[in-house]
Parts: structure tokens; sequence; C-alpha cells
């Protein structure tokens, strides 16, 4: 959920402690939370916001900066977000040596190779390997064969999530569509010692289109014909023990719903930002 208002470059105190107060609501109710920056911050305003945070103890912040910020809030099953860009592996060692926060990313990066530097540099706290890809339409409806992962698919993921282990950095698979993909997250987390929180998009505001045609909308569960193996008790999962990944796919209906969203809905496209002053910005 974006849980503030958009933060300046530089910006005032009052607008920092808006989104400490924020997130003090959450944990007042008894839930751990993660705050993640989503690479909206600056510098100079991660830093201060990290440090304010710092009192309530964020389960993590997850990890990049940049531009302006909407700071996103995760709970009750929380998942580590970036605080700065994952371009900028210097300035997320300075903020992680500044605070006691565990700092968290990975989600824009690829391969082992990529995730060297923040390990070497002691950078981050939670590796953040995304086996996934964005979808073209909604968060389940398009994952299909031909979709490339971020990481490289599960067998990098598996590698990094060893490298990981190597440095002492615990792993938090990003995985914010559907159910392959967290089939595959999970596979690789029962095998990880280093393992500590997975990330799911179940009754998530992003896997609804609006559109009136119930194969528009699909929520996690929707493409499985056992979808009992996702069952939530206590904020745990049991290990999927199933052929292959462990989940099974009703594939006509995917069939049926890529069909329509393909005549009916136009493709996914990342939002086209500007600042106020006209310029593009990173969304």
């Amino acid at each position: 959920m974006n849980g503030t208002d958009a933060v300046a470059w530089i910006d005032s105190p009052s607008t920092l402690q808006s989104t400490v107060d924020r997130v003090k609501q959450v944990r007042d109710v008894g839930l751990d939370v993660g705050v993640d920056f989503h690479g909206r911050l600056h510098k100079g305003m991660a830093k201060q916001l990290a440090k304010l945070l710092e009192p309530l103890q964020p389960f993590f912040i997850e990890g990049k900066l940049l531009d302006c910020l909407v700071v996103g809030i995760t709970y009750s099953l929380c998942c580590p977000i970036e605080p700065l860009l994952p371009t900028q592996p210097e300035e997320i060692a300075d903020l992680s040596n500044a605070v006691s926060t565990p700092i968290a990313l990975g989600e824009r990066l690829y391969t082992r190779h990529d995730f060297r530097p923040y390990f070497e540099r002691r950078a981050i706290d939670i590796a953040q390997p995304d086996v996934t890809s964005f979808n073209i339409f909604n968060a389940t409806v398009a994952e299909y064969p031909g979709q490339v992962a971020h990481c490289g698919g599960i067998t990098e993921l598996n590698r990094i999530a060893n490298l990981a282990d190597t440095y002492d950095v615990a792993l938090a698979p990003h995985c914010p569509i559907g159910p392959i993909a967290l089939a595959a997250c999970m596979q690789v987390a029962a095998s990880a010692p280093n393992f500590v929180i997975q990330e799911m998009s179940w009754k998530m505001h992003y896997n609804l289109t609006g559109h009136e045609n119930p194969l528009a909308n699909a929520d996690l569960h929707t493409y499985m014909t056992n979808p009992d193996v996702f069952t939530v008790k206590d904020g745990h999962i049991d290990i999927l023990r199933g052929p292959g990944l462990g989940i099974e796919i009703n594939e006509e209906l995917v069939r049926k719903a890529s069909q329509f969203c393909m005549e009916n809905l136009p493709a996914w496209r990342n939002p086209l930002w500007r600042g106020d002053d006209g310029s593009l910005r990173e969304w």
C-alpha cells in the first residue's frame, strides 16, 4: 500500500514526521512493519527518514533511492523494500551503516554478479531476488512460457540465495505476481537456511483491473485447481509437496483469460511520471 504523500528531494521535518506517524499507527495495532522507499527518495531524505523510523523498529527498510517518494508500508506478512536505487551500492552501504534497521534490496537486480557488490560492501541485510517478471495484464494472467525472469529463473535464484548465505545476508524473494512464481520462490526458500520471509500477492489491489468481466480480475488463487496449498496459518504456509513446483494450474481458464485480456485490455506499461518541472521521473 502507498502509505504517505510524496517526499521532495529535500523536504520539511513535518513531511517526514507525517510518514513516521503513519508507520506508528500500524505498529500501535500490534503488526510488524516493513517500509518500502521504492527507490523514490534522494539520499538526504533517506538518511533522515530511516533514522526517524528507527525507534519504531521496522522489520526492514527496502533499499532504493531517487526522485519523489511515496513510502509504501507492508505489514502483517511483511516483505522488505528498497530505500535507494540499486545503481547506488556505495550510498546504500552508507545508509546501512547509519541505522540499525535491516536494509533490503534486490528486486531490480538480475544475476548473482549484480548482487555481489552489495554483499562485498556489507550494504544490505536482506537480499530480494525476483524470480518473476511483471506481466502484461494483471498479477496472474500472463505467467506464460516465454516470460523472462528478473534474476534468471529458479536456478539463479538458488545461486543468489547460496551466495547471500556466504555473506550472512538473509533471503526474502520478491514476488508480487502469481502462483507459478510464488511456488518457485517457496521451493528455493524451503532449502535455504538464510530464508526469512516470503512476499505474496494475495488480495493485493493491483490484481484488479476494474473491468466488469471476472476474467480480467485475478487473484493469487484464481487459476489454480489446488489453491489450498497456499493456505496461510499463523503466518506460515506448508512446504509444497506435489510434483514439479507443487501447484496445479487450470490451463484452460488461463487461455480464456489471456485471450479476453489481449482483445479487451491494453498491454500493461510502466506509468509515465513527470516532476513539477516536466522532467521524466523514475516510476
